[in-house]
């Protein structure tokens, strides 16, 4: 019996875009894999064969949070050329994330004489809304068209649904051998003398989920630095947090690598207008994952910057109305907010959603313990309307049978969550 203690799958995320593989680096969609981009699966099928057999893994590993390794060798193979025995051929892949994924592949062959062979990629791309991935519900409702342009070496998918658009581009780069695209295969025949090397990059490009177009990171082999721009935001997260050491080693190390990845799963707060205060100033930044408050409330003695940027981003999307479909009433705070084609044409109402109960509460106790920790009037002059409209909500539509308690339930029929907190699932 094998007895395995890894993850089933490997992931890896900056910012708003992840990839789920399995450890072998492949993509199926009936697994839930895929790479994801503004709540929309723009790869959804990947494959990688050598002379049309899957490579054998020897080991699989995420690096950083933003990048993973992959190391194989070849099984036997039957070539033009004659038969390669199994294990002469290495195989590595390297994946990096960040504005898209670069890819690195790199061969070196162990024969005892020239070994000619092809590798060869499936990508393919549904566009899968991230409510259809997860309820495993893959519905097309638009159109999808693929072209390979051979002079730029690039492999461009895009999908369109009225005025909801998402694509791909797949320009290979870095190659020493020429790229070739038929039957939905994306090919590299290869030729290596003994002990001879071959790489190539493929970098996956999304677009049309932004106006501002963004490039994968350049530089090759960038598992441990990333990005420059995440490095650096990386670096500045370190230095303006609460330094923690105790006498256990062990607890150091612990506390360490959870600053650490606190510091990856944050999303930089836009505030072009944001001041110094006090001399120094508050980096606004919003939790990726997890409650955005919850986590705000647990990180204050790290940082302040968490909590502010939750706040002022929740504060811009603060109820103003009534609107049953997304359970939306003046001063409520929103629960979650959406971008794929399902939220774009409203079939689904987290455009933004306010099922939540206990959001409206934990805002006022945020704000509340933010001024605690700063002392920032400017900051909470800023806030004070939005606390307020919140402390409005709680006594009367938060607490319809005036008890003091507040009591919830969906008004958004089907559409609605039962449970209306930040354990939101229906199983929760």
């Amino acid at each position: 019996m094998e007895i395995r203690v890894d993850p089933p799958s490997l992931t890896i995320h900056a910012d708003d875009q992840f990839l789920v593989c399995a450890r072998d680096g492949q993509v199926a969609p009936d697994a839930q894999h895929g790479y994801f981009c503004a709540d929309t699966r723009l790869v959804s099928d990947y494959e990688l064969t050598l002379s049309k057999r899957s490579p054998k893994l020897l080991n699989s590993a995420v690096v950083q949070p933003f990048s993973a390794r992959h190391e194989f060798v070849n099984a036997e193979l039957t070539t033009s050329g004659g038969l390669i025995d199994a294990g002469t051929l290495h195989l590595r892949l390297d994946r990096t994330i960040h504005n898209g994924i670069h890819e690195d592949y790199d061969l070196t062959s162990f024969a005892s004489q020239a070994v000619d062979f092809e590798l060869e990629l499936r990508v393919e791309s549904d566009f899968a809304d991230l409510f259809d991935v997860k309820q495993r519900r893959i519905v097309r409702r638009g159109s999808l068209e693929s072209c390979w342009d051979g002079d730029t070496r690039t492999l461009t998918t895009s999908y369109r649904h009225g005025d909801f658009g998402r694509g791909l581009r797949l320009p290979v780069r870095e190659q020493e051998a020429e790229a070739e695209y038929a039957n939905g295969l994306l090919s590299f025949r290869i030729r290596l003398e003994p002990h001879e090397s071959w790489h190539t990059c493929l970098f996956w490009v999304p677009f049309g989920v932004s106006e501002k177009a963004r490039r994968p990171i350049e530089n090759c082999h960038a598992l441990l630095t990333g990005d420059p721009e995440l490095a650096m935001r990386q670096r500045d997260w370190r230095a303006r947090v609460t330094r923690i050491t105790t006498t256990d080693s062990v607890v150091n190390v612990v506390v360490e690598r959870a600053v650490d990845d606190l510091g990856v799963l944050r999303l930089r707060s836009v505030d072009e207008n944001a001041v110094a205060r006090g001399g120094d100033e508050v980096e606004e930044m919003v939790p990726s994952a997890g409650d955005a408050l919850v986590v705000s409330l647990q990180t204050l003695s790290l940082s302040p910057g968490l909590a502010a940027g939750s706040l002022r981003a929740l504060a811009a999307l603060q109820g103003d109305r009534y609107d049953d479909r997304r359970d939306l009433q003046p001063g409520k705070v929103e629960h979650e907010f959406r971008h794929g084609e399902l939220a774009h044409f409203e079939l689904i109402p987290q455009t933004p959603y306010y099922g939540s109960h206990d959001a409206t509460a934990l805002y006022i106790w945020a704000a509340a313990e933010l001024w605690r920790w700063t002392a920032d009037r400017a900051l909470r002059t800023s806030l004070r309307p939005n606390v307020e409209r919140a402390l409005q909500w709680i006594d009367t539509d938060g607490d319809l049978d005036r008890d003091g308690l507040q009591e919830y339930k969906t008004r958004a029929g089907g559409w609605g969550y039962y449970n209306q907190s930040w354990k939101d699932s229906g199983d929760g």
